[in-house]
């Protein structure tokens, strides 16, 4: 061929494939579908996990105004005017709530158990709960062994409905969650 001769086209060349696996043109439906399931397992992880998170939250919120419940009354007490006198042991509170009779921790006895809204606000006493009542403050008042004339024990014990209604007359464990026990101590004057 002479070098300067024009070239004339010749037909069309195709390309030569290089030797491999063939080009990737996107996701097939078995990557899909595992990428799907993928995606489900970990939704339905992240939504037990929101609701897990969102029940704590509010135990913790009822817990809070468990305490909050139990510390009122721990101050209404303390601020109640209670006699020397061992012939008038009791408060001059006008309901009359002197040394509580046993067992006003663990059972709700009139005169020493209250119930609450779950907004806190009270919905009656008695022996039973009435409707609306979202949580049960019991409160005890007996005299300190130790010094029984001048020291008096406060106790009071908040606890949601549900658990006051499954543990009955049984002795409440402080273990119990929801449960909040305060106790103090008031001197006479």
């Amino acid at each position: 061929m002479d070098a300067a001769a024009p070239r004339t086209p010749g037909p069309c060349r195709r390309r030569a494939r290089r030797p491999g696996p063939p080009a990737a043109a996107g996701f097939g439906l078995l990557e899909a579908l595992i990428a799907c399931g993928l995606i489900v397992v970990l939704a339905a992880g992240v939504a037990q996990l929101t609701l897990a998170a969102v029940a704590a939250v509010r135990a913790s919120g009822d817990e809070t105004l468990a305490l909050l419940l139990a510390v009122q009354k721990i101050e209404q007490l303390r601020s109640l005017a209670w006699d020397r006198r061992p012939e008038s042991a009791g408060a001059t509170d006008p309901t009359g709530a002197g040394p509580s009779p046993g067992g006003s921790l663990d059972a709700s006895v009139p005169g020493y158990v209250d119930y609450l809204s779950r907004r806190g606000v009270p919905v009656g006493g008695g022996a039973r709960p009435p409707s609306g009542t979202a949580f049960v403050r019991r409160w005890s008042v007996q005299p300190d062994p130790r010094l029984p004339d001048d020291l008096l024990v406060l106790d009071v014990v908040v606890l949601p409905l549900r658990v006051a209604e499954r543990a009955g007359a049984a002795a409440l464990s402080p273990a119990v969650p929801g449960v909040v026990r305060l106790s103090a101590l008031k001197g006479r004057r």
